[in-house]
């Protein structure tokens, strides 16, 4: 009896070490998060992986260890094929075993208030949300399994020459890109299986001046020739 009864003591004692232990442990993860998404180690850290850029400006002290950083720069570095995204506020999360493989793998990218989603010399500036998942993003690989991005009142700028191509552009979009390395590493040419790995849907309606638009397709028809503004409704697949 006097064993049981010495059991039945140590079992309370024992339950309250592991939740002060569970508690703790829970403070030193949300005490290093924030201190992580607050100093500039991470990002400095992710930045010395070749051909990628990441910063913010701060993380809000309300979302403790919630990932939610303010004013979020991310962008793959490539002559050939760039992409740059920039947001006023993210939720974010980061594979730390692909940090320490010295290679950047987001879990979940919750991006709102999208200032300019940047494609080669194309720029998309606009007022919506873009979703991203379980992404690798390096200049050696890309891979996207699941993106979505829900834009009002965007525009689609040239950047070499900062012409307007679209306006008043209002998108839903869903897209895939398969595992890709998506230039060659010896030529630093555009992988040809670039446009095969990428699968998507979309609905848009816009303006646009369908010179800018169009006539950079259509340099090797020089007796054709296109002027004027119209609207722009599709939908593709």
């Amino acid at each position: 009896m006097p064993d049981a009864n010495t059991r039945k003591k140590r079992l309370p004692r024992l339950l309250l070490r592991l939740l002060i232990g569970l508690l703790f442990i829970i403070l030193i993860w949300v005490a290093g998060s924030y201190w992580l998404l607050n100093s500039q180690w991470l990002p400095e850290r992710i930045s010395q992986f070749e051909g990628i850029d990441i910063r913010w400006e701060q993380a809000p002290a309300s979302t403790l260890g919630a990932g939610e950083v303010e004013g979020l720069y991310l962008a793959r570095e490539d002559d050939t094929f760039p992409i740059a995204i920039e947001a006023e506020r993210a939720t974010l999360s980061l594979s730390l075993l692909a940090l320490l493989r010295g290679e950047l793998h987001i879990d979940a990218l919750d991006a709102h208030g999208i200032r300019r989603l940047t494609v080669g010399d194309i720029a998309l500036e606009a007022e919506g949300q873009l979703q991203v998942a379980n992404t690798t993003l390096s200049r050696d690989t890309l891979a996207i399994p699941n993106v979505s991005i829900a834009i009002t009142n965007g525009r689609l700028v040239r950047l070499s020459d900062q012409a307007t191509l679209v306006r008043d552009i209002n998108l839903n979009a869903d897209a895939t890109l398969d595992k890709i390395t998506p230039t060659d590493t010896a030529s630093g040419e555009l992988n040809p299986n670039l446009l095969a790995a990428l699968s998507a849907q979309l609905q848009l309606d816009a303006h646009a001046d369908a010179w800018d638009v169009f006539m950079p397709y259509l340099n090797a028809l020089p007796w054709l020739t296109l002027e004027g503004r119209g609207a722009l409704t599709g939908r593709l697949s």
